[in-house]
């Protein structure tokens, strides 16, 4: 991939998927699970203390926590699996052939693996408070699935820090 393809389609900060790209290959990779009667798993997973680190830490601390939950998303999800930034502090997750009855251990073990991800700064050591919304569903489309992985998202947020919800619509 040529360097002014690369930086249109990866987000600077992490070396993701940025939004935009991650749309136009979601679209893709859907269909073609929608054809093949396949489930989808569209996750949303947000930064909760973000704000919190980049008013108290500065915004170097806070883009290397961002930094370091990218790195994690990256490590722990399979070379078929499309990860993207999203916004500041959200990332959106689309995997694709995972056996629905595996969702909820692959999730817990990575909100873990997430949430113990350190960074160091002057005043000492801090971690991500993390939310996440996980939709698994073979219908709509991804603006659909997206959105409601948000929802939950947000539910997850009003239960409180280091929740998640999970909704599964499994079709036959």
């Amino acid at each position: 991939m040529s360097v002014g393809r690369d930086t249109m389609v990866r987000d600077s900060l992490t070396g993701l998927r940025n939004m935009l790209s991650f749309e136009d290959l979601a679209e893709v990779m859907f269909a073609n699970l929608q054809r093949r009667a396949r489930q989808a798993v569209f996750a949303r997973i947000e930064i909760a203390n973000l704000k919190a680190v980049r008013a108290t830490e500065g915004d170097e601390a806070a883009d290397t926590l961002v930094r370091a939950v990218a790195s994690i998303l990256a490590l722990h999800t399979r070379a078929s699996d499309v990860v993207a930034r999203v916004s500041d502090g959200a990332f959106a997750l689309l995997m694709t052939d995972m056996d629905p009855s595996f969702v909820n251990t692959y999730f817990a073990h990575l909100m873990t693996r997430l949430e113990a991800a350190e960074v160091s700064t002057p005043n000492g050591v801090v971690r991500a408070v993390l939310n996440a919304g996980v939709s698994v569903s073979r219908e709509g489309s991804v603006e659909d699935r997206l959105a409601h992985a948000h929802e939950l998202a947000t539910d997850a947020r009003h239960m409180g820090p280091g929740k998640h919800q999970i909704e599964m619509v499994v079709t036959e």
